[in-house]
């Protein structure tokens, strides 16, 4: 019983596993993910004076020919809290939180290949012992 317990509790923290990059965009291509698809639920920008900016989804708007928004600027690895405008003009790309599932799906599958494995292979040496002291 304990087993299952520990098998299922592993299972459910794989749900928790992703392979996540940064797809870097132009804005036309955001604006088209915007209309398709909405709002993405978190946005980084790299500003031509190579700032960087992180917003959330309830935190900006783009109204116009500016972003609006309260988030996080990092300047020179530093990060702080940032609440203003940045002109459409002085952002040189957005970048969008992409989860890769091929890569997440091989992850869990090795994960559970490995857990399966461990579990056989302490089930054969617990026979193997018990043989032994057998005879």
């Amino acid at each position: 019983m304990k087993r299952i317990i520990i098998a299922i509790t592993t299972i459910s923290f794989l749900n928790l596993i992703g392979c996540y990059s940064l797809e870097t965009i132009s804005f036309p291509e955001y604006q088209k993910i915007e209309r398709e698809n909405g709002k993405p639920k978190e946005i980084f920008i790299s500003a031509k004076d190579s700032a960087k900016y992180y917003f959330d989804d309830r935190e900006y708007n783009i109204r116009n020919d500016t972003l609006v928004g309260k988030g996080i600027i990092i300047v020179s690895d530093v990060e702080q809290p940032f609440e203003g405008n940045i002109p459409l003009t002085e952002i040189e790309s957005f970048q969008l939180e992409e989860i890769n599932s091929i890569a997440t799906i091989a992850l869990i599958a090795g994960i559970v290949v490995a857990f399966v494995f461990t579990i056989a292979l302490g089930k054969s040496m617990e026979n193997w012992r018990n043989e032994s002291e057998a005879n």
